[in-house]
């Protein structure tokens, strides 16, 4: 788990990198867009739920949002968290995987 945990905190550590130094140069429609978001977004919706790794992903995220951030700190990690916790409901309640099967 610790080394998930370390991973993940890397590779939203380039992304932040990646979004700041490159991306702030090519607005897209005037945007700019917030990789770190969607890469949590991404690990949100394929973890398993047994793990916390979206959590740790959220956390991590919003860590390293807040503090290359102009405004409060906590305001990326509410947010991420948030949003990772409502996905998690969201699943729990309305995302029922197939049992079918050809041979039962």
């Amino acid at each position: 788990m610790l080394k998930t945990g370390i991973g993940i905190t890397i590779l939203l550590c380039v992304a932040f990198l990646v979004q700041s130094s490159f991306f702030a140069h090519f607005p897209i429609y005037g945007v700019t867009p917030n990789l770190v978001l969607l890469l949590v977004l991404g690990i949100a919706l394929f973890s398993d739920e047994r793990y916390p790794t979206d959590i740790i992903a959220a956390l991590a995220g919003g860590v390293i949002l807040d503090t290359f951030s102009s405004s409060f700190f906590g305001i990326w990690i509410g947010v991420l968290l948030a949003l990772v916790l409502g996905i998690r409901f969201f699943i729990r309640k309305y995302v029922r995987l197939s049992s079918f099967s050809i041979f039962s």
